[in-house]
């Protein structure tokens, strides 16, 4: 009776192994469709500090909720059309505009890649602020933008 149970579980088992990553990466897929398609893109102000061969490094302004503890994000705009984070919830929060705050989250909006090969620090730039694209905890970070232009062509015009 044994033998002839062992067959089909090794199959079932063998199966389900194959299935499991497949799924995952199908979902993972759809949830990047999602945030391309149905993504809301937000400004939010920052401020550069160095640029250190191809990555310049910033810190988000008003981001004491960012930085704070693990969990969800919420993004509200503001009536000058920049966003910020009002508020952490440990659940999901309600609607769409919230991002995970983890660490992958911060080192993301953290340093911009850049063409540069070289180091520059104290960077002089009137302002700057960060398009992310937000859409159910997914963040994709879009564009850095300097002085109303973006971040590239402001480091090859400027340094």
């Amino acid at each position: 009776m044994l033998k002839k149970l062992m067959l089909p579980i090794l199959v079932v088992s063998i199966v389900v192994q194959l299935l499991v990553p497949v799924g995952m990466i199908v979902y993972g897929n759809k949830a990047e469709d999602d945030l391309q398609k149905y993504g809301k893109e937000f400004k939010i102000p920052a401020n550069v500090y160095s640029v250190e061969h191809g990555k310049v490094n910033f810190s988000i302004v008003e981001s004491v909720v960012f930085y704070g503890n693990d969990g969800y994000g919420v993004i509200k705009e503001k009536s000058d059309g920049y966003a910020y984070f009002v508020e952490t919830t440990v659940g999901k929060p309600k609607g769409t505009d919230y991002i995970r705050l983890n660490e992958e989250n911060r080192i993301e909006m953290d340093t911009f890649s850049v063409d540069c090969g070289y180091a520059y620090r104290n960077i002089t730039e009137e302002s700057a602020y960060l398009v992310v694209k937000v859409y159910n905890g997914d963040l994709e970070v879009v564009d850095l933008y300097m002085d109303g232009i973006p971040a590239q062509e402001w480091i090859d015009t400027n340094l």
